[in-house]
Formats: C-alpha cells, sequence, structure tokens
C-alpha cells in the first residue's frame, strides 16, 4: 500500500518551525534584544521537571489514549459530552502535576499576576473600576494587558469565602474543561454528530493543556467558547429561541471582552458559520442584532460603573508600548507561529494537511483567520501560547481528519501527549 506523504510532511513542517522559532529568539537575544522568553519561542525557564514527575501525565495519557478512540464512539451523544470534558480535566491536572501540588496555581501566584493587585480591588471594587485606566501603570504586567474583569472575579470569590490561588486554579480549569464541550456542539450543529465525535478525542488530549491549569486565559477560553457556542446554535433556529440562544451568546461574549481584549477577533467564527449556512437574511439580520444587543449591554453596564472597553484598549496599548521588552515585529511573526506550534502539536498539524470536510474547515479557518488578524496587527508579539488559547481550542477539531482508524487516531493521540511531556521534561513553563 503506497503511504501518503502529506503526514509526514506536516510533522516536518512542525518540528521546523519549532526549530527556527527557538533558533530565531536566541539570535535575537545574542543581537542584544531584551525579548524576555529565556527558553524561546515560549516564556519559559530551561529548566526541566524530572523523569520520574512525569509518572501521572503518562499514566493520564496512556489511559485517555486508550480508551477515548472507541469510547466517544459508542456511548451516548450526553455521556460522551461529558467524558470529553472530564477527560480535558484530568489531563490538564496531570500535566500541572508533574510540577507538584505548586504546578496547579504557579501562574495565578506568579508576582507579575493579578493576585498581587487584589488588595486594590479589596479596599474599593467601585473606586477601583472607575480609576482603572487612569491609574492601570501602578498596576502588574497581567492586569494591565487585559480589562479588569479578572480582578473582579477574584475579588468576588474573596467575598465569598473561596479566598486564595488553589480556589482561583479551581475556576479556571473547571469552566476551561468545558471549552471542548462548547466546542463540540458547534461543530454538532454545523458538521453533525459524527463530525463531532470524530473530534472529541484532539479536544480532550491537547498539548495547549500545559497552559490551561496555569493560565487566565484558560477561563477567558472557556467562556468565549460558549458565546461562540450558543451564537452559532442560534443560526439554525428561528423565533424565541434563536433569539434568546443570540442573547445568551452576546452576554457571554461581552463576559469575556472583559477579561481579554484579543478575544473579540473569535467574532469571525459565527460570523463565518452564518455566511456558509446562507441563512435566510431576515433571521441572520435577527441574530447578529441580538448578539451584539447581548454585548453592548454587558459593555454598557460596566461603562455605567466608570471602565470604557475602548479606553481601557487604549491604555492596554500604550502600557505595551512603554513596555522594557525589545520584541521586533518581523522576528515575532515567526517565534508566536512556532509557539503556537507548540501548543497545537504535531497531530493537529497532519489533521490541517488531511482535512476535507468544508462543514468543519468553516470552523477551523476562521479561528485561523483570527489568529492571523492577532499576528498581523502586532499586538500579539510573544507568550501566545497561552494568550491565544482561545484560538487553539477551534483549530485542534482539524486533527479529526487522522481519524481514518483506531490505530492511526491512537498514534497521533500519542504524538500529542509526547509532544507536551517532552516540552514539560525540557523546561518549566511560566504559565
Amino acid at each position: 500500500m503506497r503511504l501518503k506523504p502529506a503526514p509526514y510532511v506536516a510533522v516536518g513542517v512542525w518540528v521546523l518551525l519549532v526549530d527556527v522559532g527557538v533558533w530565531l529568539g536566541e539570535a535575537l537575544y545574542e543581537r542584544g534584544h531584551s525579548i524576555v522568553l529565556h527558553a524561546p519561542p515560549i516564556l519559559a525557564e530551561p529548566t526541566p521537571i524530572p523523569g520520574l514527575n512525569l509518572a501521572l501525565p503518562i499514566v493520564a495519557a496512556l489511559g485517555l489514549i486508550a480508551v477515548l478512540p472507541s469510547l466517544v464512539e459508542r456511548v451516548r451523544w450526553t455521556v460522551m459530552i461529558a467524558v470529553v470534558g472530564l477527560a480535558s480535566a484530568v489531563w490538564t491536572v496531570a500535566l500541572a502535576m508533574a510540577e507538584g501540588r505548586g504546578g496547579l496555581t504557579r501562574g495565578i501566584t506568579d508576582r507579575t499576576d493579578y493576585l498581587v493587585d487584589l488588595p486594590a480591588v479589596r479596599a474599593d471594587a467601585s473606586g477601583f473600576l472607575r480609576g482603572f485606566t487612569r491609574h492601570i501603570g501602578r498596576f502588574e504586567i497581567q492586569t494591565r494587558g487585559h480589562p479588569p474583569g479578572m480582578l473582579l472575579i477574584l475579588d468576588l470569590l474573596d467575598r465569598v469565602g473561596l479566598r486564595g490561588p488553589g480556589w482561583a486554579a479551581t475556576l479556571i480549569i473547571g469552566v476551561a474543561a468545558t471549552a471542548p464541550i462548547a466546542v463540540l456542539l458547534t461543530v454538532r450543529e454545523v458538521a453533525g454528530e459524527r463530525a463531532a465525535r470524530r473530534c472529541a478525542p484532539w479536544l480532550a488530549l491537547t498539548p495547549a493543556a500545559i497552559w490551561i491549569a496555569t493560565s487566565a486565559d484558560a477561563l477567558y477560553m472557556g467562556v468565549g467558547a460558549w458565546a461562540i457556542a450558543l451564537v452559532v446554535l442560534a443560526s439554525g433556529r428561528h423565533g424565541y429561541r434563536s433569539a434568546a440562544l443570540a442573547v445568551g451568546g452576546g452576554l457571554l461574549g461581552g463576559l469575556a471582552l472583559m477579561g481579554s481584549y484579543g478575544i473579540i477577533l473569535l467574532a469571525t467564527i459565527p460570523a463565518a458559520v452564518l455566511v456558509s449556512r446562507r441563512a435566510d437574511q431576515r433571521n441572520v439580520i435577527r441574530i447578529v442584532g441580538a448578539s451584539i444587543a447581548g454585548v453592548t449591554a454587558i459593555l454598557a453596564v460596566f461603562a455605567v460603573l466608570g471602565f470604557w472597553w475602548i479606553d481601557g484598549l487604549r491604555a492596554t496599548i500604550h502600557q505595551y508600548a512603554i513596555l522594557d521588552l525589545d520584541r521586533p515585529y518581523a522576528g515575532f511573526l515567526v517565534i508566536n507561529v512556532a509557539a503556537w506550534a507548540l501548543a497545537l502539536g504535531p497531530a493537529t498539524f497532519v489533521g490541517l494537511a488531511l482535512l476535507h470536510d468544508r462543514r468543519v474547515w468553516t470552523i477551523v479557518g476562521a479561528s485561523l483567520a483570527a489568529v492571523a488578524l492577532a499576528e498581523l496587527s502586532g499586538l500579539s508579539a510573544g507568550e501566545v501560547e497561552r494568550i491565544w488559547l482561545p484560538f487553539t481550542l477551534w483549530v485542534l477539531p482539524a486533527a479529526a481528519a487522522i481519524n481514518t482508524t483506531r490505530l492511526r487516531t491512537r498514534v497521533g493521540l500519542a504524538l500529542q501527549a509526547a509532544s507536551a511531556m517532552w516540552l514539560i521534561s525540557t523546561v518549566t513553563t511560566q504559565w
């Protein structure tokens, strides 16, 4: 039997991209650029995790590789999506625990992260919100780089007695674990249940999970995923149900925008679906209008409370411009893609080379377009392995093109798991 070259070429492209990203990052360091990545192309320290610490993620990976390909085909739909959410959480926690219990909270407890600025919210939450844009330079890097939503969430957890980084990590991992379910519902709506089931294992076992347990971007990923899912579900319905789903998606989209400015680019996905489905024009107008109304309601509430999203974006862009970083635009066009390749994993590249389902391409292609916009904007320069998590999630379904046999599925999943464990055995990521 003649072997098709596409999968091998795709893996080769993945390896080459990563190698070029490493070389280019090191070359920029040697030329005196302060790129502050330490282990390019990602933000990490070159301090590998001891081999014995990999036992838990290895066991988790072997179990998921053995069970998921057959399980997602046999069980009822509702059971399957619950299993995928649970499997995603298990894999995420197993990877984080390779560093010990501290691995679950190292991101949120970093000296540049949100918890450092939480006392300012505790003292006067309304004053914090009103003065956020004006006093943004007083805060840590993570706070300066995002809208104030995450700090308000942490303050709320604090006020209801769920204090400390452990509860924050639990919230992030819990919400992020539901994101694959949102993607599966979206794929089923656009491409059918069979296509969604084929995507399921790749959403559960992904190298991107390295950054899910440790980064608030995973929380934004989850909220943004459900916003997209609701709007896409609205596109397949009419009347009250369609309007209610669209408004709900808009409200969640507005909340996601209060965590991340860049998540606005996810609008490319429901827009592409609406265009591809050639839905009734009046229904499209209603869905778009209802979605925008939901987003606008959230933005308006925050504006009344003292935070205007556009002013926040301008202030963040200014803060980024004055940071003591030297990340050349041209060089980071390549380094960003190399870092993102590590989050996607080699099997996703294989899937992109083999994917022929136009309906799945609608979702994957729209998310690739969102990344291209983020890349070309120049506002994403480094650390995209976590910053682009909301986009990564929607490219992973491409790997379903590998699922011609269960053996090939398991080989592809093993590639994903191996790339993740190679990475954490080589460096320690900051998030």
